[in-house]
């Protein structure tokens, strides 16, 4: 039932980019500055982290609906009439989980402009002599560590919120386990029990998916 979210990954995009080398702003000699071209590099980087997050929230939603088949089968063998809940708490559970994948891809999309303006800004003054390449490293080393500081304190936001509103882990599992042995054992009224279990589960679930949107939304 519990599906794990992936918290906080776009806020990293900013490290990442950060990540590029600084020496590419270095002028030893009187000539003219190194041409500098971080816009490209910048771009591909974030394309080649989109790509690869969309590919992992393929697979994890692949898993996902494997499993749901799963219970599905389950439910409607011991337990039809409990099929209607889970229908309806997995239809909300993914209309917030496909608004928390675009409130991620818009943050990194805004992320990645800003660096990009940023690091186009620390270019334009080396070249034009406004600023020394040391100057432009200590900018360049500040703007990392204030992404930094943001990304961490996004990250505490949502643990908090974790901490208080999500279901414990070792409870779901719990409750998968049980529903385990009584398929194995054929035990309709523990089969039951465990559903009628995970189903009560569900309000908290939705309700931390939520209160992560909305601080999403806020960023």
């Amino acid at each position: 039932m519990k599906v794990q979210l992936k918290s906080l990954i776009t806020l990293s995009l900013c490290m990442a980019l950060l990540a590029l080398p600084m020496v590419s702003f270095a002028n030893t000699g009187d000539g003219p500055a190194p041409k500098v071209n971080m816009a490209d590099r910048i771009q591909a980087k974030f394309e080649d982290r989109q790509a690869s997050l969309d590919d992992k929230r393929a697979q994890v939603q692949d898993k996902k609906l494997i499993a749901q088949e799963r219970l599905i089968e389950i439910i409607q063998t011991f337990a039809p009439d409990l099929e209607a809940d889970f229908q309806s708490f997995w239809s909300q559970h993914e209309a917030l989980h496909v608004a928390l994948i675009q409130e991620e891809k818009r943050i990194a999309t805004e992320k990645q402009a800003e660096t990009m303006a940023f690091h186009e800004t620390i270019k334009a003054q080396v070249l034009d002599k406004a600023i020394t390449p040391e100057e432009a490293k200590a900018q360049m080393l500040a703007y990392r560590d204030e992404a930094k500081a943001e990304r961490e304190a996004v990250r505490a936001e949502v643990e908090a919120l974790k901490a208080s509103l999500d279901v414990p882990r070792e409870a779901v599992k719990a409750l998968y386990d049980a529903l385990k042995v009584a398929v194995e054992n054929q035990d309709q009224a523990a089969v039951e029990a465990a559903l009628l279990g995970l189903i009560d589960l569900q309000p908290s679930h939705l309700t931390f998916d939520q209160a992560k949107l909305d601080l999403f939304m806020t960023k």
